[in-house]
């Protein structure tokens, strides 16, 4: 995942000058950072993404500078994006393997 983050850093520095130039290189100088935290968020279940969200929640509501707290926030809300992206409730209409699946819900 790191390569992707190097080709988009490595795009993104020759795109635009000026302000959006400086935002651009932000971003790309943030990325890394965000990637390093990938391993430790891919590790965590639901309910430890859950914690973490309003651990950041409580620090930001206590003053935390937002800035301290992005490439965390950022790198957080991906993994949970991530980690919801494919489920989805089925249809357990007769005749289908979901109808006879053990534990309905």
């Amino acid at each position: 995942m790191s390569d992707i983050f190097s080709s988009i850093r490595s795009q993104l520095s020759g795109v635009a000058s000026g302000l959006n130039g400086w935002r651009l290189a932000r971003w790309a100088g943030l990325l890394p950072k965000i990637a390093a935290l990938e391993p430790e968020f891919q590790s965590l279940a639901d309910e430890q993404l859950r914690k973490r969200s309003l651990s950041l929640r409580y620090r930001a509501k206590s003053g935390e500078p937002l800035g301290r707290l992005l490439v965390e926030a950022y790198a957080l809300v991906r993994e949970a994006g991530f980690a919801q992206a494919f489920s989805f409730t089925y249809s357990a209409r007769p005749g289908t393997p979901a109808a006879t699946a053990p534990d309905q819900v």
